[in-house]
């Protein structure tokens, strides 16, 4: 048993963690509230993060954190006395205070200190200017927490997390090993199975031949049972990894968070006016591509505030609103994940490109006249490519854009580039949506199976001979009047070609495509692609393979200098075995919400856990659950509110829920009995034999 000290120890990181995620929505509210100070609801959520982490600081015994809110606090309900249009002056102090605050989360005895003294003058200067007295203040706090921790506030859960920042406080290491045994249990099971059915097959070709009670038709007996055994493995293992790579999930606004604050003061330091606006941010993706993505995304951050926003002077010369607007997108592209970045700056002129490549000796002025402006606006992802004579502190030393095309092509995906000169600029990044999984186009070449990532696949069409032509550079084909070179597939892989009229699969790499000619169309399937063992780890064509729900394997293909490569997940849900119950488990306090969720857990429930109403109703979609346990008192949408809304649905209509209030009156049970509550408990007498009774009335023995 954890002992008293060890208990502290716990409760104070977890603290820190939650209270460091409460100062970054922080950030990000203010700056929304900036660009829209007449969002009632962004204002709403500002003040209440603040006044959480003032009041779970003091709880715990961080009085310094505890002062240093409660002066902010002061200054924030200052700026919405005035509706929050407030001076630039007031809005960095805001920000440098929010910094203060993190700066005090992260502080060690022997690492830098915390002015207090100057916040406090900081914040006291910028009431004085909007009017205000200050008040006297005391001392500031001594740096250790004294107070013994009994931490009762509702930790925080950003909307768009759902349940997965529980899965996310187990160690990153352990859920990456658990990952890497399904896997490797998935590619072993697909070699098992396939031996198997190899045997059987040999065994029936011998029946014919074998005198009436032989051994071994019995043995084929055997076999078969074993194949069945074999089948309902595979779907297991498919499933715990389906679920583990699941835990990985996180919404891109992970990523996203602290770059409004990063664009608006870097804009800052060249007298520019620039925001970003964020667009998709609750779409999901595995938090280790969003880790690798995180570095171009800030090269194309940076370039867009140095290169592409002109200044306010020259904006509103052209036209323009004097503040620069920087995009982040983010969407799903079939089964990979699109991020574009896009600003509304001066664009690209590709004949200044050119001459700047030529200058630089990257290209000769021969090669530059043949480029089209497409192909000459691909030069900035040259590496030592920079259209800058001297290097600045954000840009001009030749290292950005190509990181950008390098990172992501590391992860198997695309980038393209489009512009506009005067109006802007805009990067697409299509990437898987996680390490491991993506789609891709099965087809059968002789006795291989191949797998062409679908991310990679522009289109699928006929073939027209009379679109197919010889050049110089060799075969080509006209599609949408551009002559694209031709490769056959079969003979790229065997030697031969296939004697069918081939369709053409057009594959694309950046801005340039090719056509890949095949005879049959395949299947798309989703794929879980495996590292190559040998002997095809020196084929230049396979980048790995993949169990197919077949159990054959297939080869993943790199289409080398024709496409990037690309892959995907494999998973047969039509056979899974019996599911055990789901409860959704709904309440604001971290406390509460873990005590009832072990509870559930330990009656042998799925459970997942939501922070309010609005989340719940948005997890319903992805985890069906077959009975809500639900608090009454929670921010943005209450228990009676989601209860309304459970009932309004006909899916939803008949889904119990069970009531946990901490009212108990006889005017609280009939709220929720007229809302539609199946049941009713008090929390103060909340007992795992209290739950287990009022689940089992409604769904019956687990």
């Amino acid at each position: 048993m954890a002992t008293r000290e060890e208990r502290r120890a716990a409760l104070i990181q977890k603290f820190k963690e939650i209270a460091a995620e409460r100062v970054a929505r922080m950030v990000q509210f203010w700056l929304e509230l900036e660009q829209h100070p007449d969002h009632e609801e962004t204002s709403a959520e500002l003040l209440r993060e603040l006044h959480t982490l003032k009041g779970e600081a003091k709880t715990v015994g961080f009085a310094d954190i505890a002062m240093v809110s409660h002066l902010l606090e002061s200054l924030l309900f200052r700026a919405k006395d005035l509706g929050w249009k407030v001076p630039r002056s007031t809005s960095d102090v805001v920000l440098k205070t929010t910094d203060a605050l993190s700066e005090l989360l992260r502080r060690t005895l022997d690492g830098p200190q915390v002015d207090l003294e100057q916040v406090v003058r900081n914040i006291d200067g910028e009431l004085q200017k909007n009017g205000v007295t200050p008040e006297v203040r005391p001392a500031a706090a001594a740096p250790a927490p004294a107070a013994p921790p009994v931490m009762t506030a509702p930790a925080p859960k950003a909307p768009e997390k759902l349940g997965h920042e529980q899965s996310l406080r187990v160690r990153a290491d352990r859920i990456a090993g658990i990952s890497e045994v399904a896997g490797e249990l998935l590619v072993e099971q697909g070699k098992v199975a396939l031996s198997v059915r190899r045997a059987i097959d040999r065994l029936g070709a011998l029946e014919p031949f074998l005198k009436e009670g032989h051994p071994a038709a019995s043995l084929r007996a055997e076999l078969t049972g074993l194949d069945d055994a074999i089948y309902q493995l595979g779907l297991d293992v498919s499933e715990l990894d389906r679920t583990v790579r699941e835990l990985r999930l996180v919404p891109v606004s992970t990523l996203l968070m602290p770059y409004a604050r990063m664009v608006r003061d870097l804009g800052a330091g060249q007298d520019k006016d620039t925001v970003l606006q964020v667009q998709g941010g609750e779409v999901e993706a595995d938090k280790r591509v969003l880790e690798v993505l995180d570095e171009p995304v800030l090269h194309l951050l940076r370039n867009c505030v140095d290169h592409g926003i002109e200044s306010p002077a020259a904006r509103e010369a052209a036209g323009k609103p004097r503040q620069g607007t920087i995009t982040i997108g983010v969407r799903y592209v079939g089964g990979a994940l699109g991020l574009t970045v896009s600003d509304d700056g001066a664009g690209i002129d590709p004949a200044a490109l050119k001459t700047k490549a030529v200058e630089r000796g990257l290209i000769t002025r021969a090669v530059a006249d043949d480029l089209s402006e497409q192909e000459a606006r691909e030069l900035v992802f040259l590496p030592n490519f920079s259209t800058r004579d001297e290097a600045t502190q954000l840009s001009g030393r030749g290292v950005g854009m190509d990181v950008v095309k390098r990172r992501v092509e590391q992860l198997g995906g695309q980038v393209k580039l489009s512009s506009v000169k005067g109006q802007g600029i805009t990067v697409e990044m299509v990437v898987p949506i996680s390490i491991s999984l993506t789609r891709a186009l099965i087809v059968e070449v002789g006795e291989h199976l191949l797998a062409i990532p679908s991310v990679a696949i522009e289109s699928i069409r006929q073939v027209d001979p009379a679109e197919l032509f010889e050049a110089h550079e060799g075969k080509m084909m006209r599609v949408d009047g551009q002559a694209l070179p031709v490769a056959h597939l079969d003979e790229l892989i065997t030697g031969t070609r296939g004697t069918r009229t081939p369709l053409a699969l057009v594959v694309r790499h950046g801005a340039r495509r090719w056509v890949l000619l095949h005879d049959a169309l395949g299947r798309e399937a989703s794929l879980v692609v495996r590292p190559l063992g040998a002997p095809l780890q020196s084929h230049r064509l396979v980048t790995g393979v993949a169990v197919l729900d077949s159990g054959r394997i297939a080869l993943v293909l790199d289409v080398g200098l024709l496409v990037s490569r690309r892959w995907g997940f494999g998973d047969d849900k039509a056979h899974r075995k019996e599911r055990r119950l789901r409860v959704l488990c709904v309440d604001d306090s971290f406390i509460m919400l873990s005590s009832v969720t072990a509870m559930v857990k330990d009656l042998g429930f799925q459970v997942l856990g939501a922070s309010d109403g609005q989340e719940a109703l948005t997890a319903l979609h992805t985890f069906p659950a077959d009975l809500v346990v639900t608090d009454m008192q929670m921010p943005r949408l209450d228990g009676l509110g989601l209860i309304r809304a459970l009932r309004s649905e006909a899916r939803w209509a008949q889904l119990p829920v069970i009531v946990l209030s901490s009212l108990g009156s006889s005017e609280d049970k009939r709220r929720a009995a007229e809302a539609g509550a199946t049941a009713y408990l008090v929390k103060a007498d909340l007992t795992s034999d209290h739950i287990a009774d009022a689940i089992e009335r409604l769904l019956g023995n687990p």
